[in-house]
């Protein structure tokens, strides 16, 4: 991860964890990388942003990289999970806790996959982040690879909704 005077940006390498965490979630889909040219790109794309749009609003630039990844599609499966665990990530980094709920979570996902235009619009879209984060405290930032833990936590939370989902979809067909 490297720092952008102000903020710290993810790299490359952690955003395919990020897609590594997404498809532990649902272990049967194929891990692929369709575009991996394209990735140190897309996690360049805040400072890119930044640059060009003269912005220093963390939730901005996470917002841009959510949508920069979920519309890439550079991995065979998981895009939209990795581009918001990713954006968690950013986020993670930068000194926020981004703990939005699943339901919503998924709701916004798939209306940046369908380009409605307020969810494809980082400027918009960086309201549902602010409103899902909570300030890290010093010793949160201090502790390396926090973020991790963070995520592994998410993922393994995912986990435990879907098995729940599917016991519970399978009661009701009896």
């Amino acid at each position: 991860m490297s720092s952008e005077s102000g903020y710290k940006c993810i790299s490359a390498e952690t955003i395919r964890y990020a897609h590594q965490r997404a498809l532990s979630v649902t272990p049967k889909e194929p891990f692929g990388i369709l575009h991996p040219d394209r990735i140190e790109g897309l996690a360049q794309s805040p400072a890119r942003y930044r640059y060009y749009e003269q912005t220093e609003d963390i939730f901005v630039l996470a917002a841009y990289l959510y949508i920069k990844i979920a519309k890439a599609h550079v991995f065979q499966q998981a895009n939209k999970r990795t581009a918001f665990l990713s954006a968690k990530i950013f986020l993670y980094i930068n000194g926020f806790d981004f703990t939005s709920p699943l339901d919503v979570a998924v709701d916004i996902a798939v209306r940046v996959a369908t380009n409605e235009p307020d969810y494809n619009d980082p400027k918009i879209l960086s309201s549902w982040l602010k409103e899902f984060s909570a300030e890290l405290s010093l010793k949160q930032l201090q502790e390396e690879n926090n973020w991790a833990i963070a995520i592994d936590a998410y993922t393994e939370d995912c986990k435990r909704i879907q098995t729940e989902d599917n016991v519970t979809s399978q009661q009701g067909e009896r």
